[in-house]
């Protein structure tokens, strides 16, 4: 409720001015003022001296951290920020609401050039066809798997298992269970990511206009109860985490599991930097059947330009230069602090990434890091895909977690997840309809 009054009230101080983008832009001069909210601690100092350099003009910023409710709140008063470092899942939502300047407007200005980026991660920061953030990393599952483990079990350790039916198979292999029934070593751990799982067998949740649903589809409801009834039978080959005793740590970072599900940001970047003597290889998950090898993926954070800001030319100079200069000074700085543990982020922008792959790393003597950073960087390349962009993703995400955390305490069945997880993206899909309806918007 609180979010929505905001809504409203930032609407109502929008009405009788012109659509973002459309109004005359001031030339930004140097000396200029850009306010930015999003970071600003000493370690990030060097963005704003870098920027001062290229153009001349000062950046400030207030506000480290921000949410969609503090700058709705700030927009609606008539004083937010001229660029804001975001989490992008909010991103359509603010869009749809004219909470923030279309990047558009800026490209033959600026010369900014969509093409440098990811497809999919340019996703989460678009509306109408319009681009409104620009990304900063991204993100995406993957599988690790110790090769070690693999040859002691007589497994091709550069071979990970290609599908479904091969996973619960490599599972059983690699589990070791003592002759008094203590489990020793875990073939595969935890039930993994929920969204893996689902995505290669059933697809996405919503449909190619994000403001539909997909478990209205033949076929989808039961593809997704499949997936997590797969996921959900991964522990009871060793018993489920009940059986596990009580005074040993598992972890394929401890070397008693062979195969997890983990992200392609912390999770990898604590494996290159911390973790090297394990020896892991990733992959993207294995799929329902070997034909299906894909993840989904999508950026993490980025860069948006709010409405009624006071130097929008200068807020889109400073938002472009992070989303390709500023983040590759952040990267060679870790870069530089240990090359041959570089734990880098994976880069949205493109020219980054191939100078991150073709010019930083062959210098490195190190050939895991080497291995690590350029497998990430194809799989994310060829084998990644994210769900159409939707105003209302972080509503129907937050449902999801709620249910999800409802079934891993074993209060519903993965039926009961599926239904009522369908009806609340259905109640959530209505009330924005209706609420847009409301406030004149559609």
């Amino acid at each position: 409720k609180k979010l929505l009054l905001l809504v409203v009230m930032m609407c109502l101080a929008l009405t009788f001015a012109s659509a973002a983008g459309t109004q005359e832009l001031a030339e930004a001069t140097a000396g200029e003022i850009v306010k930015f909210w999003g970071g600003g601690t000493p370690e990030e100092m060097h963005w704003f001296d870098a920027f001062y350099e290229e153009t001349g003009l000062t950046v400030e910023c207030k506000v480290p951290w921000i949410d969609p409710e503090k700058l709705l709140a700030a927009i609606a008063a008539g004083s937010p920020p001229d660029a804001a470092f975001i989490n992008m899942d909010p991103a359509p939502q603010l869009a749809a609401n004219k909470a923030l300047r279309a990047y558009d407007d800026y490209f033959e200005k600026l010369d900014i050039s969509l093409d440098d980026f990811f497809d999919f991660s340019l996703t989460r920061g678009k509306f109408n066809g319009k681009q409104y953030a620009l990304p900063w990393d991204l993100e995406s599952h993957f599988f690790y798997w110790n090769k070690e483990l693999f040859e002691e079990a007589g497994l091709d350790p550069e071979k990970p298992p290609k599908d479904w039916e091969e996973l619960l198979e490599y599972s059983k292999k690699l589990t070791k269970i003592d002759s008094k029934g203590n489990v020793e070593q875990i073939g595969f751990q935890g039930k993994g990511a929920k969204e893996a799982w689902t995505f290669q067998n059933a697809g996405f949740d919503l449909g190619s206009d994000g403001l539909s649903s997909n478990f209205g589809e033949p076929g989808f409801k039961e593809a997704y109860v499949e997936a997590l009834e797969f996921a959900f039978s991964l522990p009871e080959v060793y018993g489920g985490d009940e059986a596990l005793p009580a005074d040993v740590k598992f972890g394929i970072r401890e070397g008693n599991v062979a195969m997890i599900i983990d992200d392609a940001v912390w999770g990898f970047g604590d494996f290159v930097s911390n973790h090297q003597h394990i020896n892991l290889g990733v992959s993207v998950p294995p799929g329902p059947n070997e034909n299906i090898q894909l993840s989904d993926g999508w950026a993490t954070w980025g860069l948006v330009l709010p409405a009624k800001s006071a130097n929008p030319l200068g807020g889109a100079m400073f938002a472009s230069f992070m989303a390709s200069k500023g983040i590759g000074l952040d990267e060679k700085g870790r870069f530089e602090s240990d090359p041959n543990k570089y734990n880098g982020r994976p880069v949205a922008h493109k020219p980054l990434l191939n100078e991150i792959l073709n010019e930083w790393l062959p210098a490195i003597s190190n050939e895991y890091t080497k291995y690590m950073h350029n497998t990430r960087a194809k799989l994310l390349a060829d084998n990644t895909k994210y769900s159409p962009p939707s105003p209302v993703y972080s509503t129907i995400q937050k449902k999801r977690n709620e249910l999800w955390d409802k079934l891993e305490a074993g209060e519903i069945t993965i039926r009961d997840y599926v239904d009522q997880y369908a009806d609340a993206i259905d109640n959530v899909l209505t009330e924005y309809v209706k609420e847009r309806k409301a406030m004149g918007l559609m």
